[in-house]
């Protein structure tokens, strides 16, 4: 099954992908049990896979599922630079970056699930990145233990020197992040990529604070839709991926 799913995809991309064509092909992985190693995912990567979920079909089948984020992080993820990512599930984002900001740049991610951190770790181990560090908790407003931390917390740690990027999983932005981390938001004035989120009630309603609480900071939001030119947020529902501009910065 595991080299039938193989060809299967192969064929799929020769057939480029087209739903009506490949959907036969794809329900091979209904009844596959089990990780699947990819060694082309952005090129020369290799990933393992959970086909079940929807972020590993999409990149073995399609070849990514945040594709607009990434499309936008390739502008602003650049050599020797510095990114953190709150909810990075098993990698797609960060080892994007990582590849990008080059074995003297740095990759943090931080990730309090248990299962995503593990596969999240053997994917980077499968590409040698030793310049990404998984911190398995939260970020939040204090300092609770080993399972709750701030975004200052991990700066006067010595986790980063300088933060380029902030990216943050729509399902773990909360203002208590902000909150916990007005010395890196002010003093560093990152970018801030925002992407996606559950369409549950309270997660857009912290999804709306968040993103109010940014503006108040001086940034700037704009959707990413995958167009060449980012279209104006108003901050409020359907919330997709979205990009925060800091102050005295343009987005080209």
């Amino acid at each position: 099954m595991y080299t039938q799913l193989l060809m299967a995809r192969a064929l799929a991309q020769s057939l480029g992908g087209l739903p009506m064509l490949t959907g036969p092909l794809r329900r091979l992985a209904d009844n596959f049990e089990g990780s699947i190693v990819v060694n082309d995912f952005d090129g020369d990567l290799k990933f393992e896979l959970d086909l079940k979920s929807v972020e590993g079909s999409d990149i073995f089948w399609k070849g990514s599922h945040a594709t607009h984020v990434l499309k936008r992080l390739r502008t602003l993820c650049k050599r020797d630079q510095t990114m953190v990512e709150l909810g990075s599930r098993v990698g797609e984002v960060a080892l994007f970056a990582a590849k990008r900001v080059g074995s003297r740049g740095r990759v943090v991610c931080v990730e309090p699930d248990e299962e995503a951190a593990d596969r999240l770790s053997r994917n980077l181990d499968l590409n040698g990145f030793d310049h990404v560090d998984v911190l398995r908790m939260n970020l939040g407003e204090r300092v609770r233990g080993e399972g709750a931390s701030t975004l200052d917390a991990l700066l006067d740690e010595g986790w980063f020197k300088e933060l380029h990027v902030l990216k943050v999983d729509g399902d773990r932005a909360d203002v208590s992040v902000l909150k916990g981390g007005e010395q890196v938001i002010e003093g560093l004035q990152p970018w801030v990529v925002i992407t996606g989120g559950s369409r549950r009630r309270d997660t857009r309603e912290r999804l709306a604070a968040f993103t109010a609480a940014l503006k108040d900071l001086g940034y700037r939001l704009s959707r990413i839709d995958g167009g060449p030119t980012p279209l104006p947020f108003d901050g409020r529902p359907p919330f997709g991926d979205v990009i925060g501009c800091p102050p005295g910065k343009s987005l080209r």
